[in-house]
């Protein structure tokens, strides 16, 4: 009996020994998982992250150009109107001296039947004949003793 007790107590040992084997093995197995699930997880999460940062980086590039874009039409538009002010409003002589049209000089008021003309005397006195003349510099208008015809200064030809 003391064999038999003896190999029972040598099964039990090996018995023993093969389960804290077994056990070993499986906790050195599902330490490996873990970490190659913890290595994955960093992996995956690292992924995310640049996707993410490309993602980030390419909404920006596409905001920055879409307001380049903007600008540019903006700024197109801008010289389109400008353009279109120059050739609307031209710009005023540099001379400084404003350019008048006077009357025509071959019309005469003597040729002239219009009821607008004033009514000169029938004598042809031209001394005391009297037409109105407008001031360059006040724009009022005074009397001038003058003949029928336009000069520059007073409308009249005498003074020519």
């Amino acid at each position: 009996m003391v064999q038999e007790d003896g190999k029972a107590e040598e099964n039990m040992a090996q018995k023993r020994a093969a389960l804290l084997e077994k056990r070993m093995r499986r906790e050195k197995e599902s330490q490996q998982r873990k970490m190659q699930l913890e290595a994955e997880l960093e992996q995956k999460k690292e992924e995310a992250r640049l996707k993410a940062e490309e993602e980030r980086l390419r909404k920006e590039e596409d905001k920055a150009r879409k307001e380049f874009i903007k600008q540019e039409y903006l700024r197109r538009k801008q010289l389109k109107l400008m353009e279109d002010m120059d050739t609307v409003i031209k710009p005023r002589p540099t001379s400084g001296a404003k350019q008048r049209r006077g009357r025509p000089k071959s019309i005469h008021r003597d040729s002239m039947d219009s009821p607008k003309t004033p009514v000169r005397a029938a004598t042809g006195n031209h001394g005391n004949d009297l037409h109105l003349e407008r001031s360059k510099s006040s724009h009022l208008w005074s009397m001038c003793p003058a003949a029928t015809l336009l000069c520059a200064t007073c409308k009249c030809l005498n003074h020519q």
